[in-house]
C-alpha cells in the first residue's frame, strides 16, 4: 500500500457514503459491504488477475451480486474495477463503517483484555467510554492472555494501556532512562 492510497480511500469512502445519503440507504450500503466482504475475499484473485477483461471481472461481480446488494453498491464495485482500484476496497470499506459511525454519533472501541468481561463490567466500561468520547460507544472485546492482566483500550485515536504487560514495559522504560 502506499501513502496515496489512504486518501484515495478515504475520497472513494466518502463518495459512496454520500452517494448513500442522497437515498437514505447508508444503513444498507454498511449492510451490503460487510456481507460482501467474505465473498470478494474469496474473489481476490479473480478481480485482481490481469487474465480476465474489465469486462469480465464485472460480469462476474454482476452474477454473484445481482438481486443480494443494491444497484448503487454493485455499480460501485464496477466502478472501482473499471478505475483499477479494487485493490483499495478493504481500506475503502473501514473509512466508509468510520464515516457512518461518526455520523451516526456512535464510535467503536477495541477492547482487548486477560480474560472475558462480565455483562456489569462490559455495561461500565461502555458507559465510561461514551461519556469519554462522547458519543454512543460499541465495544469489540477480544481476548489476549499475552497482557497478562489488565486492559488495553483503543478508541479512535485514543489509547488506554492499563495492562499488566504495558506497566512493566514502561518500568522497564523508566530504569533503563535512570528515572
Amino acid at each position: 500500500m502506499k501513502i496515496d492510497d489512504g486518501v484515495i480511500a478515504a475520497r472513494y469512502a466518502k463518495a459512496l457514503f454520500e452517494v448513500a445519503a442522497s437515498s437514505k440507504n447508508e444503513d444498507r450500503v454498511s449492510q451490503d459491504l460487510t456481507l460482501t466482504a467474505p465473498l470478494i475475499k474469496k474473489l481476490e484473485s479473480s478481480l485482481s488477475s490481469p487474465a480476465f477483461s474489465i469486462e469480465q471481472k464485472k460480469a462476474l461481480l454482476s452474477e454473484l451480486m445481482q438481486g443480494k446488494v443494491l444497484d448503487a453498491t454493485l455499480r460501485f464495485f464496477q466502478l472501482l474495477i473499471e478505475k483499477r482500484r479494487f485493490y483499495l476496497w478493504p481500506l475503502i470499506q473501514t473509512r466508509f463503517e468510520k464515516i457512518h459511525l461518526e455520523k451516526k454519533n456512535k464510535a467503536t472501541a477495541e477492547v482487548f483484555v486477560w480474560r472475558s468481561l462480565d455483562a456489569s463490567a462490559r455495561k461500565d466500561l461502555e458507559t465510561q467510554l461514551a461519556r469519554f468520547a462522547g458519543k454512543q460507544v460499541e465495544l469489540n472485546v477480544k481476548e489476549d492472555s499475552s497482557i497478562i492482566g489488565g486492559i488495553v483500550v483503543r478508541l479512535g485515536d485514543w489509547m488506554m494501556d492499563s495492562s499488566l504487560k504495558g506497566r512493566l514495559a514502561r518500568m522497564k522504560e523508566s530504569f533503563n532512562n535512570g528515572h
